[in-house]
């Protein structure tokens, strides 16, 4: 039996919908490929078939139908349109642009933030957080559980200068 992977080119609930699709199926199963990839021969033969049984089943209409709905979708789809393309592609660069711009405005300020005085997830100021705190805290942060003993706060074993090169 010849295997149809079905809803790559055309949806699949569509075609299950009409009719035309299961004579497809059972055009191919009753006259298989004499070779795979089916040669051109096969593919003719099927083709000559399909014509045939369309038009005693009178799913002429259906056809039509289907590849209406199939061919509008396609017309309608504008992910692959050129313009649209690198208008995303221009919008894209832009937010990038501003992001870089926000950050390179924030770095100074980074760097004079007092890391010790971060609010932690448990609401308390990383100074005040003892080692096994660090343990549960996510990221670099978690870098200062293996410095701090578990129960010392960060700000009685380490400086400011200290922390700083631990977590940046």
């Amino acid at each position: 039996m010849t295997y149809i992977h079905e809803g790559i080119t055309a949806p699949k609930r569509e075609r299950w919908k009409h009719g035309h699709g299961q004579v497809l199926r059972r055009i191919m199963e009753i006259y298989p490929a004499k070779s795979k990839p089916p040669s051109e021969a096969d593919k003719a033969r099927w083709s000559r078939l399909y014509r045939e049984r369309i038009h005693e089943d009178d799913l002429v209409d259906e056809c039509i139908e289907f590849c209406f709905h199939a061919d509008l979708r396609a017309l309608l789809d504008d992910r692959f349109d050129k313009n649209k393309i690198r208008t995303r592609q221009a919008e894209r660069a832009s937010r990038k642009a501003e992001i870089k711009a926000k950050a390179k405005h924030l770095a100074p300020k980074l760097k004079e933030m007092v890391l010790l005085d971060w609010m932690m997830p448990n609401g308390k100021p990383l100074g005040q957080c003892t080692g096994e705190e660090c343990k549960h805290f996510s990221g670099a942060l978690k870098r200062l559980a293996k410095v701090i003993p578990p129960n010392r706060t960060v700000a009685s074993v380490l400086t400011e200068k200290e922390v700083r090169k631990l977590l940046v």
